[in-house]
């Protein structure tokens, strides 16, 4: 990977579980004038995400996805999905960024099964299946109270999408640079 741009993986061994990073806000060779709007994943990291897909004879393990935007927004995460149904499914195919041709080809190197993706951007407690494959989605909620949540107002965002799962009318309110706080959101995978 390149830590310096953002992306990256990790393998914990033990546990049996490769943690895929994605910077859906990859935006070094973009220009300020961009219609990505920060949401953008290079060839280069597409590329990267192919060969790190390879999960040749670890049938054992598991591969977990982490990225801030989700992975069934259009733009730059169109790409990811893709990649991501075409990882499940076995297949090979390409896609286009930055005017490349991405190819990848996953027969017999899909041992690991795809647990999940995980993202952010939203953070409410939102969940679902995306793609070809249904990928298992997780929203991390926002738990620190240092930053604004402007997806829980329901005026503005009236469509129930973006709100969470325990029946607030709102998700939690929070005013930016009002707080100080250490917040941790914990998954565990059975």
């Amino acid at each position: 990977g390149d830590t310096e741009r953002g992306y990256f993986h990790y393998d914990m061994e033990d546990s049996k579980i490769r943690v895929i990073c994605v910077n859906s806000a990859d935006l070094k060779d973009i220009s300020p004038n961009s219609p990505q709007n920060g949401h953008h994943v290079s060839a280069e990291q597409l590329a990267w995400l192919v060969d790190t897909l390879d999960m040749t004879g670890l049938d054992e393990w598991g591969v977990i996805v982490l990225a801030h935007h989700p992975i069934h927004w259009d733009g730059a995460m169109e790409n990811v999905l893709t990649i991501l149904d075409a990882y499940v499914a076995g297949t090979s195919g390409s896609v286009t960024a930055d005017s490349q041709i991405v190819s990848y080809d996953f027969s017999g190197k899909n041992a690991a099964k795809l647990i999940a993706t995980f993202h952010g951007h939203t953070h409410n407690l939102i969940y679902g299946k995306s793609g070809t494959s249904e990928i298992i989605r997780f929203c991390t909620p926002n738990a620190c109270y240092d930053r604004n949540n402007e997806y829980g107002n329901a005026t503005a965002y009236p469509d129930a999408t973006f709100r969470g799962k325990y029946g607030e009318t709102t998700t939690y309110a929070k005013t930016k640079n009002s707080k100080t706080d250490t917040a941790f959101v914990v998954y565990t995978i059975d």
